[in-house]
């Protein structure tokens, strides 16, 4: 994820670190809008997964 996310919202500054299989992902700038228990960590797997790829378009 080198590239701007879209509809970056300036109130947010969020950064956060997720762990697959020794792999480490992080994203930084969460958006507002973005469920907030994803916000606030992200302990699923499937539903990190999900996020990320959801981003990554």
């Amino acid at each position: 994820m080198t590239g701007r996310l879209p509809l970056i919202n300036k109130n947010i500054g969020t950064q956060m670190t997720i762990s697959f299989k020794g792999t480490h992902l992080v994203t930084a700038t969460i958006q507002t809008s973005l469920n907030p228990s994803f916000r606030m960590g992200v302990k699923d797997k499937e539903q990190a997964m999900s996020i990320m790829s959801a981003l990554k378009n």
